[in-house]
């Protein structure tokens, strides 16, 4: 049995099951899918994140990106030196400025748009067989994500 259905099994899912527990059966198996499809891809997770992050023009110091990804500093001063030596990022000193800025390689944006491209692949895959209700169950998911995240008084 593989992962997914190990998940599908632990949660119940399955025929007639109640739309909550099969919300959670489903997301359960894209989540074994995806955590094997970042095992295969040439990134880590941990290098996909920070190139996600400064793939953009402005320039990031560490404690930006500390503050935006939510690790400790020395975690991510030891990932951006990493990648730093990996060719992935680069480190830029701005006159006037107290501190290194950090910034994507144009290396490090076409390693990450090759993995993201091919996770994307596979999203627009499965949209397009959807067909004509793709567009609909992107809505319907964005507003899913949108009040499942939602801050609740009293919630954890």
């Amino acid at each position: 049995m593989d992962a997914a259905a190990e998940c599908t099994e632990a949660l119940g899912g399955g025929p007639g099951t109640d739309p909550a527990r099969a919300v959670a059966t489903a997301f359960s198996r894209l989540e074994a899918h995806r955590r094997g499809w970042e095992q295969r891809t040439p990134l880590g997770v941990a290098e996909m994140r920070l190139l996600w992050l400064l793939r953009s023009a402005e320039e990031w110091t560490l404690r930006d990106i500390t503050a935006h990804l939510g690790l400790e500093q020395s975690t991510v001063n030891r990932q951006v030196n990493a990648a730093v030596s990996a060719g992935l990022v680069t480190k830029l000193r701005t006159p006037g400025q107290p501190s290194f800025g950090f910034r994507a390689s144009d290396e490090g944006v076409r390693r990450f748009e090759a993995c993201v491209g091919e996770v994307l692949g596979r999203y627009q895959h499965a949209l397009d067989a959807l067909g004509e209700d793709a567009e609909r169950f992107v809505d319907l998911l964005d507003r899913f994500v949108d009040d499942l995240v939602a801050e609740r008084p009293g919630a954890d």
